[in-house]
């Protein structure tokens, strides 16, 4: 998986990362995503299952650590 992040200096807390390459289309993560609201703003977010198996993908130490903590919300 290709990723870049893009970080808010300002604001640490606020971020967003672009995708590249996934292990899915676009239009099945995007059916599934989850909408959010922040500060009356509405916002697109992963669905968790998904982010689980986009972790998988990449299969990196920190992606393996996560995988375990997110599994735990399911």
């Amino acid at each position: 998986m290709i990723a870049y992040s893009y970080h808010n200096t300002q604001h640490s807390f606020m971020s967003i990362d672009v995708l590249i390459d996934t292990p899915f289309q676009f239009e099945e993560i995007w059916n599934r995503r989850e909408l959010r609201s922040y500060n009356e703003i509405e916002i697109n977010l992963i669905h968790i299952k998904d982010l689980i198996e986009m972790k998988q993908y990449s299969n990196r130490i920190q992606d393996q650590q996560d995988i375990h903590f997110l599994s735990k919300m399911i």
